[in-house]
């Protein structure tokens, strides 16, 4: 590591990365459209392209570290192409704004608004987003079609400024009963997101952290027996897991058969991005037990507080 001098001394020179370093401390890091209106997609009268508004957005550089962030200014409308729809089945195309930087490994320097395709599946999922970029819409290509509507367009862009409505945070919920085999820890599946805002995605049943930052964890599980109803007497768990192991948990002790056993968990946890959280159940009841879906029964909630 080196020692940069700082910025703004006089007769000094400076590396651009030494700018962008200290112009980023004063911004929110996730980056973002500086304007409501700004990089707006939407779609043309026909064809397959999409329309990008012109306006300003900050990129934050991921491709090699310590890389900070890029302004990058747009005076009119872009066309962005959409590759030819599959003949059989959709898939999901995201619109991207992109910074290449030689300094970065990147064969040139400059800023584009692009198409990066999804695979065609009969279920389709978002491809991943490129290395310096900001994820603007997500398009959906039907089987077949020739022309992008405004109902395949979901609009993904997150503002600059840093307030309540644009922090990361998502609640899943359990939208069918899960199984929780009797003596073993199990995630819950059949997660469903319930609200995403802010960059966090959703992968696996679980909710991944766009950025760093401190994050409030929520969950609860409620356990049923899958023959009547109810949950023999016993241990009942409710566990968060980051990256595969185990944070934050609560448990319920269960003395006789009952309708239910509800355990809780709850924690501020200082996250990373790119951490996976989910949602983990155990049970010591020498019986198999299931979860209880439903939107106020068996969810995890994250929300990034500072």
């Amino acid at each position: 590591m080196t020692l940069h001098n700082p910025v703004w001394l006089h007769a000094d020179s400076y590396d651009a990365v030494d700018f962008r370093q200290a112009i980023s401390s004063l911004l929110n890091p996730a980056g973002g459209i500086v304007g409501s209106g700004d990089y707006a997609v939407t779609a043309p009268s026909s064809g397959m392209s999409v329309n990008v508004a012109g306006g300003q957005i900050w990129i934050p550089g991921t491709a090699v570290a310590n890389q900070a962030q890029y302004y990058m200014f747009n005076d009119a409308t872009i066309s962005v192409t959409v590759p030819a729809a599959d003949a059989t089945n959709p898939r999901i195309d995201l619109i991207v704004a992109q910074v290449l930087d030689a300094t970065a490994g990147a064969a040139s320097s400059i800023g584009q608004v692009i198409d990066v395709a999804g695979t065609p599946a009969a279920s389709p999922v978002a491809p991943a987003t490129p290395a310096s970029s900001i994820v603007l819409a997500q398009v959906a290509v039907a089987a077949g079609v020739t022309s992008i509507v405004a109902g395949d367009i979901t609009d993904e862009r997150l503002s600059f400024y840093i307030t309540l409505a644009n922090q990361p945070a998502g609640r899943l919920y359990n939208s069918a009963n899960s199984e929780v085999a009797s003596d073993t820890n199990a995630q819950i599946v059949n997660m469903t997101a319930d609200f995403i805002q802010g960059g966090m995605t959703v992968s696996s049943n679980g909710l991944i952290v766009p950025i760093a930052g401190l994050y409030a964890v929520t969950a609860q599980v409620v356990y049923q027996n899958g023959s009547d109803g109810t949950v023999p007497a016993g241990q009942y768990s409710c566990n968060v897991y980051r990256n595969g192991g185990v944070v934050v948990g609560g448990q319920v002790q269960v003395g006789a058969t009952n309708a239910f056993a509800s355990p809780t968990a709850a924690s501020c946890l200082s996250l990373a991005a790119g951490d996976t959280i989910e949602l983990w159940g155990y049970t010591s009841s020498g019986q198999n037990a299931y979860t209880y879906p439903g939107t106020s029964r068996t969810w995890l909630s994250l929300a990034r507080v500072g």
